[in-house]
């Protein structure tokens, strides 16, 4: 009974190992997905910058989390930030999803940046009429780099476009001299030199070529089932198209300037709030926008620093500070987006407009001078002798006052507030009965 028990044990080893052996020796065979499946579409035509790929990155992750059977970039760009382009290739490749780049409509490119994506998808397609390639990198005011730098730059960046195609099966030698040499190629061209997969009239025309197509996605590999595949689309959300309106650097500048004004103004003038308001929100927009670009930190620091002296001129009333306050708020309006950094052609220079700079400097010279001299007169009128001069002078309400508005006393308009609960209307007359800063305490009177 026992050698029938070993005998018995024997045989089933010898079954499991045949059985590990037979497998262990076959190729793994890609997943088939399903019948029912769902196509992701976005659409990107717009430069690659830090929101760009903040989409796609958004979108992967969707089209990962909904199990999708592909994500389609419908891809139409002049080009772009670099360190945004290799954030999206980086995101591509390590994607679980299988993603098809496919350049359309009929005349749109994948211009300079646009040449890195479309190599990095599993799938890379083109309309009819479009055109890859002009990958050369530039600097940051769109001229050529030269020297070292621009060695070293083109070698780092054809090393990149190198590794995708070897990732992706693609033509190295043709995508490597987009970069080298800035060498285009038509929809058709791109086909022959193996850069792109296939030509596409349309989205359905893409889906069909795609059925049947095995995809090597980081997850492993993916059978395409297009046959029945329904289709969900995602565009920008609220928040990703209200940073790329903000993220320009005339905004930028614009609201930077408006929010320490405003600011200024409640400085000066505490109790007003709405200044107070106006100028944290822009602030804070400028700051949002300044996140998403490059810039200079010797510029900042130096806008930075005009605010600090207007402080300090409130304080003084020299007007020393209020010079250098706008001294260093020129300069550091000019080096804020003064960043020489190497770009992909296509993306626009990113500066300041000389003509911008010169009205914000003015505005903001306009108001230093009269805060300045707003200051030194409180500092006159804090005299005694100065305020005795005052009280018991009369005039008449140019507002209402409610309990603050404006009067006139003594051929000038002066901010003021009501002494009592007595309702002063525009064209009353009223007594001055007391000065706080700048502000005049009121009463009505009787003719």
């Amino acid at each position: 009974m026992s050698i029938v028990v070993v005998r018995r044990a024997w045989l089933s080893i010898l079954i499991v190992a045949c059985g590990v052996i037979t497998t262990a020796g076959r190729d793994p065979q890609p997943a088939t997905q399903s019948a029912l499946t769902t196509v992701l579409f976005i659409t990107v035509d717009r430069k690659i910058d830090h929101v760009t790929q903040g989409f796609i990155a958004h979108a992967v992750s969707q089209a990962e989390q909904e199990h999708d059977a592909l994500l389609v970039i419908q891809l139409d760009t002049p080009g772009g930030e670099y360190d945004a382009t290799r954030k999206i290739v980086q995101q591509l490749l390590a994607a679980n999803v299988p993603i098809a780049v496919y350049v359309a409509p009929k005349g749109a490119r994948a211009a300079s940046a646009g040449t890195f994506i479309l190599a990095a998808a599993n799938f890379a397609a083109m309309a009819p009429g479009t055109n890859i390639g002009a990958a050369s990198p530039v600097s940051a005011n769109g001229k050529d780099i030269g020297g070292t730098l621009q060695e070293k730059v083109t070698n780092d960046a054809a090393a990149l476009i190198r590794s995708i195609a070897q990732e992706r099966g693609r033509n190295g030698d043709k995508l490597e001299v987009t970069v080298r040499k800035a060498v285009s190629f038509s929809a058709s061209e791109a086909v022959d030199a193996h850069i792109v997969d296939f030509i596409a009239k349309d989205t359905e025309d893409l889906l069909t070529q795609l059925n049947g197509r095995t995809a090597q996605t980081a997850g492993g590999a993916v059978i395409m089932n297009m046959a029945s595949a329904s289709k969900r689309t995602l565009t920008m959300t609220l928040r990703e198209r209200f940073v790329a309106f903000v993220a320009t650097p005339e905004l930028i500048s614009i609201l930077y300037t408006v929010g320490m004004l405003a600011i200024f103004i409640e400085l000066f003038h505490p109790g007003l709030v709405a200044p107070a308001v106006i100028g944290a929100l822009c602030l804070v927009l400028a700051f949002l926008g300044l996140g998403s670009l490059p810039f200079n930190w010797a510029g900042l620091v130096l806008l930075g620093l005009a605010a600090a002296f207007v402080i300090a001129e409130l304080h003084t009333g020299s007007s020393l500070l209020g010079v250098g306050a706008v001294l260093a708020f020129v300069i550091g309006a000019l080096l804020l987006f003064s960043v020489d950094i190497p770009r992909l052609p296509g993306e626009p220079v990113r500066q300041v407009s000389l003509w911008l700079i010169g009205i914000l400097a003015g505005l903001f010279a306009v108001v230093t001078v009269v805060v300045g001299g707003a200051v030194v007169k409180t500092r006159r009128l804090q005299h005694p002798k100065a305020s005795a001069l005052l009280i018991g002078k009369t005039g008449f309400a140019t507002s209402d006052l409610a309990p603050k508005g404006t009067v006139q006393v003594a051929s000038e308009l002066w901010t003021a507030t009501a002494d009592d609960a007595t309702p002063i209307r525009v064209g009353d007359p009223v007594s001055v009965v007391g000065l706080e800063g700048l502000m005049l305490k009121v009463r009505k009177t009787h003719p």
